[in-house]
């Protein structure tokens, strides 16, 4: 069994048992991303939020789906909810400047960007997410700078 159906078979038994718990909800609809399952990660970031809603993680995370699914406007309508709840989220900060990126709003790209890394410097996709945008706007000596630091955090960054 794969890490995926491994950890899906532990959410849905506690699930069985309790099927209120954010959390497990939550981490459920993680595995479901993970596995292009878009449908059932709403789904089930839907009944977390419903459940809970306030949980800026369950909210950053259905961001996070609509962002990989191109659906913009929902993806920053939630990330901006998350940040609202959780103004340290780093995660969320960053989620919502590569949405900003992905539809050509750099200068909100790279703010995002600054406000995730000050939050959490140690943290290379913010980085490297950065040192895309500068690549795009054609900083390539900053873009340099942040996609070597990415690296030097974590060499097995995919998108540094």
């Amino acid at each position: 069994m794969d890490e995926y159906a491994e950890a899906l078979a532990g959410f849905n038994r506690v699930l069985a048992l309790d099927p209120a718990q954010v959390w497990a909800l939550a981490g459920r609809a993680v595995v479901y991303r993970a596995t292009g399952r878009y449908a059932d990660a709403l789904a089930d970031f839907n009944r977390a939020i419903e459940l809970d809603s306030g949980d800026a993680v369950a909210i950053a995370g259905r961001a996070e789906t609509h962002r990989l699914t191109d659906h913009y406007a929902e993806a920053l309508a939630d990330f901006d909810r998350a940040i609202e709840i959780d103004p340290s989220n780093a995660w969320a900060i960053g989620g919502r400047a590569q949405v900003y990126q992905a539809i050509g709003r750099y200068e909100e790209a790279l703010a995002g960007f600054n406000r995730a890394i000050d939050a959490d410097p140690t943290q290379a996709w913010a980085l490297a997410g950065r040192g895309r945008v500068y690549k795009e706007i054609g900083m390539y000596d900053k873009a340099i700078e942040d996609f070597t630091r990415a690296i030097e955090l974590e060499d097995s960054d995919p998108y540094a």
